[in-house]
């Protein structure tokens, strides 16, 4: 792999393994490297998935026995003679308190750790990933702790400028209008008178109306 230098420094303790982590170590190791900032815990909308925390990523490398990868995984050979299989089985010989303090401690570090590989922890479905490269480079994606390298937040800035309206209102679409008829919109309306409204209720309205009386006129001649 061309982004990778070749025989790089093995640590001999915790602290030298700390220093491992660290952006300047990084640099000194990777040749191809892209680095991807962490929006665990900002504030703001953050695009994409959620991101782990770095304490989160613990088990991500020190996973339960309980969770074997598949076979093709590339986790699959520190399971059996890494790391993990190391770890699986000091764990396998400590009291469940002794455990709990070893995982304490454990989540201190990773949350002091400078930045890490962009791992993908195996699942029944998927071998996961120790490494990943970014998106159309060949360049290994590194995540950074917001801890060391804060990024205030996440999102678009507010406007402090209005845009101007893209719809116009209706008054003033028809004051346009009338500007174009050559007609005054501030001219009034003229009254229209409202039509008359029989509000008598339906029983009254079917009610049967009494027969007009005829009056009868006699005419009287003189002669």
């Amino acid at each position: 792999m061309d982004a990778v230098t070749i025989n790089p420094r093995i640590c001999n303790n915790l602290q030298e393994a700390m220093v491992c982590w660290s952006l300047d170590r990084m640099n000194q190791w990777i040749i191809s490297i892209k680095f991807q900032a962490c929006s665990a815990g900002l504030e703001g909308d953050k695009p994409g998935r959620p991101h782990l925390s770095f304490v989160q990523r613990r088990t991500t490398f020190f996973p339960h026995k309980d969770t074997p990868p598949p076979q093709s995984s590339k986790w699959k050979i520190y399971w059996t003679e890494g790391y993990i299989a190391h770890y699986h089985e000091m764990c396998s010989e400590l009291s469940e308190a002794q455990l709990e303090h070893l995982h304490e401690r454990l989540d201190i570090l990773f949350s002091n750790l400078q930045c890490l590989p962009d791992a993908n922890k195996p699942t029944a479905k998927s071998p996961g990933s120790t490494w990943t490269l970014a998106s159309g480079q060949d360049s290994i994606k590194i995540v950074t702790n917001p801890c060391f390298y804060r990024i205030q937040k996440v999102g678009g800035r507010k406007r402090t400028v209005k845009r101007p309206a893209v719809i116009r209102r209706p008054q003033d679409f028809r004051i346009t209008i009338m500007n174009m008829q050559g007609r005054d919109p501030k001219r009034k309306k003229p009254e229209q008178r409202k039509p008359q409204v029989d509000r008598r209720s339906l029983k009254a309205k079917r009610a049967r109306k009494p027969p007009t009386r005829q009056i009868k006129v006699c005419y009287l001649q003189i002669t």
